[in-house]
């Protein structure tokens, strides 16, 4: 089969898997995630049945991003719904496999215990996938081969991450309390003599990464999923030491601010600015990376990576027709080996990385709150194609 004939196969069976995942899914996300989207007053009045249940379902679905290929996978949530009407805890488990052979394994939970002033989150998660190294920092690495083309060298990597954060309500919106992570990756198939080799001399063939810290968070959106009004503000500090087992001392600090507001009906202008600050000896898997899905659309994932980050987006939503939507989006951002360097990127003589692009938006649920996403990103260096649920932030 010649390649083009090869695509559009490919391209065909990718229709017809999302179609089929669409009507299969569709019935779920209509009966439980547009009842749950609401708050707990509405719910009570409009629900006909009694509180106090598990709603567990079952959704398969297909993807497409420049960097997996055609993908798909499954997935499993569970909702427990109380007395009074609150969605008191929630777990889900997926799975995915790419054509790129890139495998994932992803388990998450949230409990509210009763009272509502204890919030305990986790998270357990495993990939297996090809990666391609393009050097640390924001400038590529000298390394060049024929017609200036930069060395990009592709290994495999196998990550297990897990997190827990038990969070305690300090006020309206406002919750803080410890954080607890761990990770440990492998990287196989590199080039001997390379740049992955070189870190693998450094961290060790298999490394673990222990932290603990805390986390502080404020939420006031209207929605989690798709939210048109209100802010998340989340702040956290990990510190990892190896008297308990992490391979090197460091200190990572991030920040993650999203503001929405909604001018008109239907147009909801989303904001978001994320970064990263590290002191240490920082692993390849715990530094920031730039590029892929939800940071830096346009660029590969992981095309920029570094011990430091600063990232501004934007994102303007608007109605098409029905349940039809449209979006343009644009940001900008950087990494840095240093804090110091990250913010006098002009001194230091690094070009600020820029992207942008445009999408569409189909709702699942009639209160518009779960998407179909497809956005197309264009940056300096190409572009990308995203096939998803759920918002790039």
């Amino acid at each position: 089969m010649n390649k083009i004939a090869q695509g559009g196969y490919r391209t065909f069976l990718f229709l017809i898997s999302f179609m089929l995942c669409f009507w299969i899914g569709q019935a779920s996300i209509q009966s439980v995630w547009a009842d749950n989207s609401k708050e707990p007053a509405e719910r009570q009045k409009t629900s006909q049945s009694g509180y106090g249940r598990w709603d567990l379902i079952p959704l398969p679905f297909a993807f497409y991003t420049s960097d997996t290929g055609l993908a798909g996978g499954g997935m499993l949530v569970a909702l427990y719904t109380d007395d009074c009407g609150n969605e008191a805890a929630s777990f889900q488990l997926s799975g995915t496999y790419s054509m790129k052979q890139q495998g994932e394994v992803t388990s998450s939970w949230s409990v509210t215990p009763a009272g509502g002033k204890t919030l305990v989150e986790g998270e357990l998660s495993y990939f297996d996938t090809p990666a391609k190294f393009y050097g640390i920092g924001s400038e590529q690495p000298s390394r060049e081969i024929l017609g200036g083309d930069p060395v990009v060298e592709e290994y495999r990597a196998a990550r297990f991450e897990s997190a827990l954060v038990v969070l305690f309500r300090g006020g309206q919106n406002f919750w803080c309390g410890p954080l607890f992570e761990y990770g440990r990756e492998s990287f196989t198939g590199y080039t001997e003599g390379g740049a992955i080799a070189n870190q693998v001399e450094k961290q060790g063939l298999i490394n673990h990464h222990p932290g603990v810290g805390f986390q502080f968070r404020f939420d006031s959106r209207d929605n989690q999923r798709y939210p048109s009004q209100g802010m998340l503000v989340e702040v956290q500090s990990l510190y990892f030491d190896p008297v308990w087992g992490a391979a090197d001392r460091f200190i990572q600090n991030e920040f993650d601010l999203r503001g929405f507001v909604s001018p008109l009906r239907g147009l909801v202008l989303g904001v978001r600015g994320y970064g990263m600050c590290s002191f240490g000896n920082v692993p390849l898997a715990r530094m920031a990376e730039l590029g892929g899905l939800f940071l830096m659309r346009g660029y590969p994932y992981a095309r920029y990576v570094a011990e430091n980050a600063l990232v501004m987006q934007m994102e303007l939503r608007f109605p098409v027709y029905g349940r039809l939507k449209g979006a343009i989006f644009a940001a900008a951002g950087n990494v840095a080996r240093s804090p110091a360097e990250l913010f006098a990127w002009r001194e230091s003589g690094h070009e600020l990385k820029y992207s942008g692009g445009a999408g569409l938006r189909f709702a699942l649920n009639r209160e518009g709150r779960v998407h179909i996403r497809l956005d197309y990103g264009i940056s300096p260096e190409g572009s990308g194609l995203y096939i998803t649920l759920m918002e790039a932030f």
